[in-house]
């Protein structure tokens, strides 16, 4: 999921961090996303699981609704955050599992986007 938004923001990106080159974990602005979605996942936790499969980690998954959540900090490359839901709904059903759709949410910007 993260390398798809990778590769539709810059190829030469997700080349790179398929090859174990990254130097995000030091970006500010990635401390700050975790921060986020940890707070979120806070409020969310009842009811909705994280899940890791086939190579995805999903923030939010939430079984009652079938809808797969995915926190963000901004909607600036909001492309990339729509590819990433959608390539995780693919996986999921890929592998069993129902999912209605998606939805971005974007906690600090008070809105969210669906995605199909």
């Amino acid at each position: 999921g993260t390398l798809m938004q990778y590769f539709a923001l810059c190829p030469r990106k997700c080349w790179l961090v398929l090859r174990g080159v990254t130097m995000e974990h030091t970006h500010d602005r990635v401390a700050e996303g975790k921060e986020l979605h940890d707070a979120a996942y806070r409020r969310r936790a009842a009811g909705t699981v994280e899940m890791l499969m086939g190579g995805c980690k999903v923030d939010h998954y939430a079984p009652a609704t079938t809808l797969v959540h995915e926190t963000k900090l901004t909607d600036k490359v909001e492309r990339a955050h729509v590819l990433q839901v959608q390539y995780y709904l693919y996986t999921l059903r890929k592998h069993g599992i129902a999912c209605a759709g998606g939805q971005i949410d974007y906690p600090k910007l008070h809105s969210s986007h669906s995605v199909s």
